[in-house]
């Protein structure tokens, strides 16, 4: 009989446990996915690295965008982050101010394309002896002036029934 008891007292433990187990486990589940995404594209995937990083928590993830040029950060702790595009060391594109919130995602997209600014050291002499000169005032006076003509209007009855 105690036998029987404390085979009972086991199993109704066990399935206590098990209820517990299954009323706790979401709980911590939903308060451990407290991560976001970022993702997106870049205009030329080679060579390139994305670099994501939060100054506020020293948070730094480094991926390299696949042949199309698409890159995906999947677990990304909430916070505000840097996106910058690295080419052999340098960043050549950056964004700051990402704002990556609980299991959300943001695309960003980076593109290399560099401003080329050109400066001269001289300026070529221009030939101005053979540009045609303007027309002397004598002659343009002699152009006709437009004529106006009479305004002519038309008024058109209705029939009257």
């Amino acid at each position: 009989m105690i036998r029987k008891t404390a085979i009972a007292r086991s199993v109704a433990l066990a399935f206590g446990m098990a209820a517990v187990g299954v009323w706790v486990a979401p709980a911590a589940y939903a308060q451990s996915n407290t991560t976001g995404r970022i993702y997106g594209t870049v205009d030329s995937a080679a060579g390139a690295e994305v670099v994501v990083e939060s100054k506020e928590t020293g948070f730094k993830r480094t991926v390299k965008p696949d042949a199309a040029g698409r890159y995906d950060l999947p677990t990304v702790p909430a916070g505000t982050y840097t996106v910058s595009l690295v080419r052999n060391g340098q960043v050549v594109s950056k964004q700051e101010g990402i704002e990556v919130r609980i299991t959300q995602g943001i695309e960003v997209t980076l593109s290399a394309t560099q401003t080329v600014q050109i400066r001269a050291s001289r300026v070529a002499k221009i030939d101005t002896s053979s540009a045609a000169t303007a027309a002397p005032a004598r002659r343009a006076s002699a152009v006709p002036a437009p004529r106006k003509t009479p305004t002519t209007s038309t008024a058109s009855r209705s029939p009257r029934c």
